[in-house]
């Protein structure tokens, strides 16, 4: 057991670009969830965690901290394509 426990808290989503459900898309997309990680030997740390890691966009689905792995398992719900009604 760590000496201090984390402390983890979901501020926002700042990207959403997954595919919708029962869509084709030329690439899946990702969600970027903001996370806040504390414990009482540090100041609080924000963090962006990814559903995708892609080093070229500088997504990362986990991280590191204080002796800790933080890992962005899932985003829900995945988004649904918009049901529009045509005449």
């Amino acid at each position: 057991m760590k000496e201090y426990p984390l402390q983890i808290k979901f501020n926002r989503i700042v990207e959403e670009s997954r595919c919708p459900e029962g869509v084709d898309c030329i690439w899946a997309g990702v969600a970027v969830a903001e996370i806040e990680l504390t414990d009482k030997a540090t100041k609080p740390v924000i963090l962006n965690l990814a559903t995708t890691d892609m080093q070229t966009r500088d997504y990362q689905k986990s991280t590191d901290f204080n002796g800790y792995t933080v890992t962005l398992q899932n985003v829900a719900p995945i988004p649904r394509q918009n049901a529009e009604h045509k005449i």
